[in-house]
């Protein structure tokens, strides 16, 4: 039977928590900033790539992005947010992106005399992350050939983690607590941002997302780690609990098998009585006669 399909599938690998911990080791202060924003936020990297300086308010809580139809391929205005994490890593990147802005200018201008580098942007340029698709794909790969990450589908020859990836591991992470019109929405996806927008405020939107967001951190903080633990101690402790009544169960249920088995014996026995007495009295009566 032929597989179904065109084209062959890329046998992805899981992207964990503690795959992103390694990959990010590697990861200068705009890949990290880069990355996080989109493992945080769940939109895609095209559109990560054209959002522009007005387009996030740090002030909000959550961090509130507004990702407009001009970036998206639908052509859809949706909101999304970013994790204190992200927004962390942000602030970092901000500080010198203007110094990145213009050493990037140098080595166009030096492109230009050599005919290449046409159409580079300088200082003027307003986006959150001022530099190409290809420019992310290559921090990503580098970054995780570092990290001793980087295998290949033997079929498709392509990288089993890429950085759509990080998409997928937002919406993944936040269903575990937020409804799942709410999560698609957040990400883009076209056909629950009305139903979304219809059912909730922004305002409620962003609470469904700080609920969620303890989820997309990579490096848990300390208070959520302790939380964690307590949790753990809990569910170690209910798990001995169930354990101790399901052999106190086992052994009652052993218990009442043998009564149950002695019950019995004791009404053949008094079946057998009865028997034994209706037959004398018949005895009786006959010598009687």
């Amino acid at each position: 039977m032929l597989p179904k399909g065109k084209r062959a599938r890329t046998v992805e690998d899981d992207l964990t928590r503690e795959k992103l911990k390694k990959i990010f080791t590697h990861c200068d202060t705009k890949g990290r900033a880069l990355f996080l924003f989109l493992a945080s936020s769940g939109i895609r990297i095209g559109e990560a790539l054209q959002l522009r300086m007005s387009d996030i308010d740090l002030e909000h809580d959550p961090p509130k992005v507004t990702v407009r139809g001009e970036y998206t391929k639908a052509g859809d205005t949706y909101i999304t947010f970013i994790s204190k994490e992200a927004k962390t890593a942000l602030e970092e990147w901000l500080k010198v992106r203007d110094e990145y802005l213009r050493s990037a200018q140098n080595k166009g201008k030096g492109l230009q005399k050599t005919g290449y580098g046409r159409g580079l942007k300088g200082e003027e340029d307003d986006r959150i992350f001022p530099f190409s698709d290809n420019v992310a794909h290559s921090m990503w790969t580098n970054a995780l050939r570092k990290a001793g990450l980087e295998e290949k589908d033997d079929g498709t020859k392509r990288r089993t983690l890429h950085i759509h990836m990080l998409r997928k591991f937002f919406m993944s992470q936040m269903k575990f607590i937020t409804p799942k019109v709410i999560v698609e929405a957040l990400s883009g996806h076209t056909g629950y941002l009305d139903e979304a927008y219809r059912r909730y405020t922004i305002s409620q939107i962003a609470e469904y997302y700080k609920k969620g967001e303890p989820y997309i951190y990579i490096n848990v903080p300390k208070e959520i780690q302790e939380i964690q633990t307590g949790f753990q101690k809990d569910l170690n402790e209910l798990r001995r609990r169930v354990q101790d009544l399901t052999l106190k169960l086992t052994d009652a249920n052993t218990i009442i098998l043998e009564q149950m088995r002695e019950n019995t014996k004791l009404k053949e026995r008094l079946s057998r009585l009865e028997e034994e007495i209706t037959m004398i009295r018949r005895l009786l009566k006959e010598m009687k006669r």
